[in-house]
């Protein structure tokens, strides 16, 4: 992906580019936010991106995912296989909750 244009659902402190990142940065020495032109948006418009030709990669959300993937877009690596490849014993929570007392 060095040198590719990636689309990455959110932005860039979003969890599964975090992971992403660290899995690449570990197993190819590669720090894509660097080696790569990086364009965040919202889900749906990365997808539209993504099938008009306009992206080389996607991180989107699972189910954008599936959309593209019955299009005939191939998955490259999940995030979960990246969470465990870089240690996760278990799943990994994708939610969380945040209250004010």
């Amino acid at each position: 992906l060095k040198d590719k244009k990636i689309g990455v659902a959110g932005g860039p402190l979003d969890k599964s580019w975090l992971l992403i990142q660290a899995l690449t940065r570990r197993d190819l020495g590669v720090d894509l936010s660097a080696a790569s032109d990086i364009v965040f948006g919202a889900p749906p418009l990365i997808s539209e991106k993504a099938i008009q030709g306009e992206l080389d990669a996607v991180l989107n959300f699972w189910h954008f995912c599936a959309r593209l993937e019955a299009n005939g877009f191939r998955r490259l690596i999940g995030v979960n296989d990246a969470a465990k490849a870089l240690g996760a014993l278990g799943p990994v929570s994708a939610l969380g909750y945040v209250f004010h007392d």
